[in-house]
């Protein structure tokens, strides 16, 4: 079995989730390789290789195609675009993707997070039509326009148009329904297999156009080594971070603080409701600080994690992770504070309740209601028995269904029944 995995980065969110799994895989003896755009500080190994490489004129031309925002250019429909969302990914590049997976004897490509790298009309037309695609979600791109996350929009039912994440010159036929358009296409005919990271983000999967003719649909959840995330002494974690022994600890972290998705004004406003009776430590993690953190009280912030054994001591130092995302398709670092033994608190939105069973190993706030996550942090505070004994099945709730050799048998078993036809 020879697979192939495709991931635009080496790093963020996605990228970790893939990596894991290809290594994973690599551990259990299958021929497993992984494909990324080309970068100038590969530290992937011989099992990586970067691929469709930009440059020269090509580049300059689709520069200056793609990036004057003059009509019919789709910077024409991106300039000055409502802020705090993520970016609006283009499914055509200024380069070719021809890739034919049979000169490199693979048997299955999975693709991740393949956002501005791969040129979809080109990539897909090369491959084989019955040649089996799987194809991994960690968020809403793969089938939607354009946005990573649709929010309360549900065009990628029909065929996205107008979106409402351009400028003020969207209108029924703008890049959000020409990109839809170019995917349906460029899929067409494929052999194209879903997995999502929670059941939410499948049931999002199953219910778009441009995945109608997929050949199947499943939920596979990430997977940790819990041997590497696993809990650290408190006392001893809070000493090497200057944090007092006698703090409640809050941690919160986000591949970037102020992705509007990511809920930390959300955040703000419910301490700003538990800090007067309850006096909390905040713990901050993640690239962008935001300048408004010093209104929050006593709080460290130590920028963007670069080690799994500086993410342990930082999980570890705290009483509880809450994760206040508006929308989220899973909710990794959630799941790397439960398997280092700290209780999880979150909205009931998206993945995050595939991970948190409320009062066993966390609890769960309305959607987006500020005052409810400050109710659910308090009791948190008044109940530290009850928290104490959250952590401890926090922790079992990761080795017993989201270790990372749970999750590659899965894969294993996918990737056997698949090439069983």
């Amino acid at each position: 079995m020879n697979i192939i995995h495709f991931n635009t980065y080496l790093s963020g969110g996605a990228a970790i989730a893939a990596r894991r799994l290809h290594e994973k895989l690599v551990q259990y003896n299958i021929a497993s390789s992984f494909a990324h755009q080309p970068c100038a500080d590969s530290k992937g190994g011989a099992t990586y290789m970067p691929l469709f490489p930009a440059g020269g004129l090509r580049d300059l031309a689709y520069k200056l195609m793609f990036k004057i925002p003059l009509k019919p250019s789709p910077y024409y429909y991106l300039s000055n675009r409502p802020k705090g969302y993520e970016p609006f990914s283009f499914p055509v590049t200024q380069y070719k993707s021809f890739f034919d997976p049979r000169k490199l004897n693979a048997d299955i490509i999975n693709l991740n997070w393949i956002a501005e790298w791969i040129d979809y009309p080109s990539f897909f037309a090369s491959i084989p039509d019955s040649f089996p695609i799987v194809w991994t979600l960690h968020d809403m791109n793969p089938f939607t326009g354009g946005c990573h996350y649709s929010w309360k929009c549900e065009k990628f039912k029909t065929g996205c148009n107008s979106c409402f994440q351009l400028n003020e010159k969207r209108n029924q036929r703008d890049i959000s329904f020409r990109f839809s358009k170019i995917k349906r296409a460029a899929l067409a005919g494929k052999s194209i297999h879903v997995v999502a990271d929670s059941h939410w983000l499948e049931s999002q999967a199953r219910a778009s156009t441009i995945f109608k003719n997929a050949k199947s649909f499943q939920t596979i959840h990430y997977g940790l080594d819990t041997k590497i995330f696993k809990p650290k002494d408190k006392a001893f974690c809070r000493k090497l971070l200057d944090i007092p022994e006698s703090s409640f600890v809050i941690c919160f972290g986000a591949h970037n603080i102020d992705n509007k998705r990511k809920g930390f004004d959300l955040l703000k406003k419910a301490l700003a409701i538990v800090s007067p009776s309850y006096p909390v430590y905040c713990l901050f993690f993640g690239a962008n600080q935001i300048d408004s953190m010093s209104n929050l009280g006593p709080h460290k912030y130590v920028g963007k994690l670069s080690s799994v054994d500086i993410q342990t001591i930082i999980y570890s130092a705290a009483d509880l992770f809450v994760i206040p995302s508006i929308f989220e398709a899973f909710g990794l670092t959630a799941l790397e504070a439960m398997a280092c033994g700290v209780p999880v608190v979150g909205f009931n939105i998206g993945g995050i309740p595939d991970m948190i069973t409320p009062h066993k190993n966390g609890l769960l706030a309305s959607p987006a209601d500020a005052a409810d996550l400050a109710d659910k942090i308090i009791y948190m505070i008044e109940h530290p028995k009850e928290r104490c004994e959250m952590g401890q099945k926090a922790r079992n709730t990761v080795t017993e269904n989201f270790s990372d050799s749970l999750q590659a048998e899965k894969y294993i078993r996918l990737f056997e029944t698949i090439l069983a036809g």
